[in-house]
Order: structure tokens, then sequence, then C-alpha cells
């Protein structure tokens, strides 16, 4: 079979260690589920405070990523029609 490519898919494939037959109930699909969502909105809120804080510890820092956005995007903000 071929290999997941999300999420939901591992878990729906997903068996008990002990009785390799068991599935996930939908209880446990839906609880495994949010607890990848809170984990992995708590990581990424945890990194943008830590970006925030270096860039405004170190300005000379937050100047050349100022730069190098620029740079990347001369014509303004990203969104997402562009």
């Amino acid at each position: 079979s071929p290999s997941p490519k999300s999420l939901l898919q591992l878990l729906f494939n997903a068996r008990d260690s002990e009785d390799g037959n068991k599935a996930l109930s939908h209880v446990e699909l839906r609880d495994e589920a949010k607890t990848f969502l809170l984990a992995g909105h708590e990581t990424t809120s945890t990194w943008c405070y830590w970006a925030c804080y270096a860039l405004a510890k170190y300005p000379d820092i937050q100047e050349k990523v100022f730069r190098d956005v620029r740079q990347a995007c001369p014509s303004g903000p990203v969104t997402l029609a562009t």
C-alpha cells in the first residue's frame, strides 16, 4: 500500500501495539488529532515569541532580516493572491 501522506491517514492506519488488528476508535482518533493540533500550535507560538525577542534584542540582525525580506518581496507585502 502507498505510504500515508497526512497525519489523519497515519492515524487511520494505526494499529494497537498489543493487538495489531485493532484500529483506533473514533474517540482515540479525535483525541490524537487534538493533541497534534495543540502541540503544533504551542511549538509554533513559542518559536514566534523567541524569533521576535531575538530580533528586538539584536537590531542589527533585525535590519538584515528586513533587507532580506524587502529584497525577496520588492513589490510589497505578500498576500494570498500573490
